[in-house]
């Protein structure tokens, strides 16, 4: 649970609505995105995708001003350590390949830089094209979830435990009235996700809601039915390692090449994330400072590294997540959160120590590979059986190559010789690996 340090409440005050200390040195932010559309809904809704003007998944605009507010209230608070004016070389700004998450991006940054002096390309337009940098979804293991098996096998057995079993039994009479009203035929009272999402999205844009759909409902799903099925992505070590354990290393070692180039003067000062809800979520966890409570559209998880004489390197994490209970946005304030076993201005090396069994070294193989429940001899007959299998493949390829080559022109001919390297054209197509980015700091 996170925890709120009572005697510094007015200093967290003063200091998340004013600006942030001298002894700030790097800053991560990740926050969500905007209002959006639903995701999808269910059959009986009078809103389907054709009512709105974006079709599912979309930023309204009401998520456009949450998000620029978001960039006020960041250059509010960093206005001591950002320049007011865009530098390339301070800020680097990753989303996740979503278009709510890039535009929510874009309105982040045109509330943190608007353009002033020579930066202003056009008098009516209070607004400059800042850099957005991304991965394919399926590539994206910092900030989404690629298919992880193991994982998958332990939602499987948390879904057959009796504390989820003991919830369906509890709350299957809610269930039965929403199958009855929206002709979902669902299974599971946990599956009534999307469908409360629709619904309160469908609320938030003033659209009428259905009279069956009561105050009790949504308490029942918010305050009761999701925190249990969070609550145990908070306490198993194996899902903090392979959800937010990434986010959490990347950090880390944006700290090591900071601390290492220090006499450098390397100038990046924040990395931002636009994200989700289950993103936030995953890099709670993963601090083990969740509160099991949904996240709020542009909540923003701030991780500060600071330098003092007194306690050397240190780490900060604040939360800012009042965009609902307090819509005006220079009302917002931010808390401090306090991982176990450390104080609140937690040392760095003390940080690393407590986070290392969280950090994945391959989250690929951990994902594919669960060596606690792989035996030694199925292992070794999955590995006979892939270089088998490499082999053949190898000896196919290699035939294939041959018949071609032996009826190709170019070697009946005999007479263009062999492509010499000056040849080769300077711009050939190459199959990356999915984990090289260069582009990735």
């Amino acid at each position: 649970m996170w925890q709120l340090s009572v005697p510094f409440l007015f200093a967290f005050h003063s200091l998340a609505s004013t600006q942030a200390p001298e002894t700030l040195q790097f800053v991560h932010t990740l926050y969500r995105h905007g209002d959006r559309s639903p995701i999808r809904t269910f059959p009986a809704d009078q809103h389907q995708e054709d009512t709105w003007p974006q079709g599912f998944g979309q930023l309204t605009q009401i998520g456009m001003r949450q998000e620029f507010e978001l960039g006020l209230w960041l250059r509010k608070r960093y206005s001591n350590f950002i320049s007011s004016e865009y530098l390339r070389d301070q800020i680097y700004v990753r989303s996740t390949d979503y278009d709510r998450t890039l535009m929510s991006a874009q309105s982040v940054l045109a509330g943190m830089f608007q353009p002033n002096s020579d930066q202003i390309w056009n008098p009516k337009i209070p607004w400059q094209p800042i850099p957005v940098h991304t991965k394919p979804r399926f590539e994206d293991w910092l900030l989404l979830d690629p298919p992880c098996p193991v994982l998958d096998r332990l939602k499987e057995e948390r879904n057959a435990s009796e504390e989820e079993l003991s919830m369906e039994r509890q709350y299957s009479s809610i269930l039965s009235v929403i199958n009855n009203y929206t002709q979902a035929n669902l299974t599971s009272i946990f599956q009534i996700g999307y469908i409360m999402d629709a619904l309160l999205c469908e609320r938030r844009n003033n659209r009428k809601s259905p009279e069956w759909l009561s105050d009790t409902m949504i308490s029942a799903w918010y305050d009761h039915i999701l925190p249990v099925s969070s609550r145990h992505s908070n306490q198993d070590p194996i899902q903090r390692k392979l959800l937010g354990g990434v986010i959490v290393g990347e950090m880390i070692n944006e700290w090591r090449l900071q601390l290492e180039n220090i006499t450098e003067k390397r100038q990046l000062k924040m990395m931002m994330y636009s994200a989700h809800d289950s993103t936030v979520m995953k890099l709670l966890f993963a601090l083990d400072v969740f509160n099991r409570r949904s996240v709020p559209y542009s909540a923003c998880v701030m991780i500060e590294l600071h330098y003092s004489n007194q306690l050397g390197n240190f780490v900060q994490i604040w939360l800012k997540n009042d965009t609902i209970s307090q819509p005006d946005f220079r009302q917002q304030i931010a808390h401090q959160l306090q991982i176990k076993g450390c104080e609140l201005n937690c040392p760095l090396d003390k940080f690393v120590n407590l986070m290392k069994p969280i950090i994945p070294i391959d989250r690929y193989r951990d994902c594919h590979v669960d060596t606690e429940a792989v035996s030694s001899d199925t292992r070794d007959i999955l590995i006979a059986l892939f270089v088998s299998l490499g082999l053949a493949s190898a000896v196919a390829v290699a035939i294939i190559c041959f018949a071609i080559r032996k009826h190709s022109p170019r070697h009946r001919a005999r007479n263009f010789g062999r492509m010499r390297a000056e040849q080769i054209p300077e711009e050939v197509p190459m199959m990356l690996n999915a984990d090289d980015d260069d582009d990735e700091i």
